[in-house]
């Protein structure tokens, strides 16, 4: 299965996942048009300064970027390399967020991570139950889908 041979360190995080619990949390269109801009010299010190997340396709068309603000909240955007231009495609307040990216060819992105959710809050071992989040982004078919194994969970 691609997430087991790709991200070998979500595997270890999520020791007991059984790919048949994932759920689809959320689908929707990537409008394609609807990106925005950036002039020349902009676009390289944003390159430049935000490498350390930017994950490229193979062809080096399109790229993701899904770097953190401060410690709280993360955007996960879609890069169009040629156009020097960049699209949200998805936002995680600080109950969620992808821990990596990777292409598996020109059009399909997989971003592997967990969401954390509080109201199965334990007081006595101050933990919340943990789950996996898997999205895969499809250009091809314009469509970003979020998945969820609420079943297999592990404790922060």
């Amino acid at each position: 299965f691609l997430i087991r041979e790709n991200f070998p360190e979500f595997i270890n995080y999520f020791p007991n996942l059984a790919f048949d619990n994932f759920v689809t949390e959320t689908s929707s269109e990537i409008e394609m048009n609807t990106f925005s801009q950036f002039d020349a010299s902009d676009w390289n010190l944003y390159l430049n300064t935000s490498n350390e997340f930017i994950v490229y396709n193979p062809s080096k068309t399109y790229a993701t970027d899904f770097n953190f603000y401060g410690d709280v909240d993360q955007e996960t955007k879609l890069l169009d390399i040629k156009n020097r231009s960049e699209k949200r495609i998805n936002f995680c307040d600080p109950t969620c967020g992808f821990d990596e990216a990777k292409w598996l060819n020109d059009d399909v992105l997989i971003l592997v991570g967990s969401f954390i959710d509080f109201d199965y809050y334990d007081e006595v071992t101050e933990t919340s139950r943990i789950y996996a989040m898997i999205m895969i982004v499809d250009l091809e078919h314009r469509k970003k889908n979020i998945y969820f194994n609420k079943l297999d969970f592990t404790k922060n």
